[in-house]
């Protein structure tokens, strides 16, 4: 999975416990995820919760060192309304790689909803294992004249 966030800081807002600030937000991710819909009773399938975790990268404008790189891990859900579309609804917790990885005011956690699309899986062009053309294994129907 493939996210980006954009956000503004209002100068009325409160942040890193400071109000006056304003400036942008900008963060990527990549994340894999382990669902536990194949858990769920058949009747459940609309709901399909998992766990996720993966790097990402954060830029925010109102602190010292600006661009942060991160350790993601979370968990959401995602509510299938047909067979490809749905609705997510995400909690990451993101852990900066800075000097003081444990006493960093970069680490923060990032709520998200989302419209997600389910792609149909890659067909496979031949089936493994078989010849995929039958003429390269197949009976010779001729025979060499003897001429000698």
């Amino acid at each position: 999975e493939g996210m980006v966030a954009y956000n503004t800081y209002s100068s009325s807002k409160l942040i890193n416990d400071t109000t006056g600030v304003s400036g942008i937000f900008v963060s990527g991710d990549f994340h894999v995820k382990y669902s536990f819909n194949r858990f769920m009773p058949t009747s459940a399938k609309w709901f399909d919760p998992y766990l996720t975790g993966g790097l990402g990268v954060t830029y925010r404008t109102v602190r010292d060192n600006p661009l942060n790189p991160s350790v993601n891990l979370g968990f959401g859900m995602n509510f299938w309304l047909t067979k490809r579309w749905g609705l997510q609804l995400q909690t990451v917790g993101k852990l900066a790689l800075v000097n003081d990885i444990y006493n960093s005011n970069a680490d923060y956690i990032q709520h998200s909803a989302g419209i997600v699309y389910r792609m149909q899986p890659l067909k496979k062009p031949f089936k493994q294992g078989k010849a995929q053309y039958k003429w390269v294994h197949g009976k010779q129907r001729y025979k060499r004249k003897n001429t000698g």
